[in-house]
């Protein structure tokens, strides 16, 4: 039997920020991301839409531990922000844990959940077929449950919940 070396989720992570008193984890490169796909930005820019969805967390969500999407739609990027106690801490309160940072331009269907994604990917996937309803509405109402994933997320998805669209995740718009 052979063993494999693995660090699980939380437990790499460096702080890239503190504010309002709550420190920012990077656990798979947002920062780097960021840089590497935004050339044309700063890395203000970065911490400007951190620091708004952070105020939107503790404000309007009353800190409740979630997965964030938070969307800068003037700068068109998304980071992924989960936000619960640290790990392996005695601390009980809140912080932030970023992992990939997306491009809200290429993404943009995907995290508002477009129905037509679904009825495409179905189409692909030759789900369509099982089903005898050629309108795209009262198909997905036959549809029980269809999920995809957020490519680069860790465990973000969207998905059709009896002709429903859902996320695992809030969705939070700043400037």
């Amino acid at each position: 039997m052979t063993t494999q070396n693995y660090t699980p989720f939380f437990e790499s992570k460096t702080i890239i920020h503190t504010y309002r008193d709550r420190k920012v984890f990077d656990i798979n490169h947002s920062v780097s991301r960021f840089e590497s796909r935004f050339p044309e930005l700063d890395i203000a820019d970065y911490f400007k839409a951190l620091n708004e969805g952070i105020d939107i967390i503790l404000d309007v969500f009353k800190d409740n531990k979630n997965r964030y999407m938070i969307i800068s739609k003037s700068k068109q990027f998304a980071i992924q922000l989960t936000w619960e106690a640290e790990q392996r801490s005695n601390s009980k309160v809140n912080q932030g844990f970023t992992a990939t940072t997306l491009d809200y331009n290429t993404q943009k269907e995907m995290l508002r959940g477009d129905l037509k994604i679904f009825v495409e990917r179905m189409k692909k996937d030759n789900i369509k077929i099982w089903f005898k309803e050629q309108d795209e509405a009262k198909f997905l109402k036959e549809v029980g449950y269809y999920s995809i994933k957020i490519e680069e997320c860790n465990d973000y998805t969207v998905y059709v919940k009896e002709g429903e669209i859902v996320r695992n995740f809030v969705m939070i718009e700043v400037e």
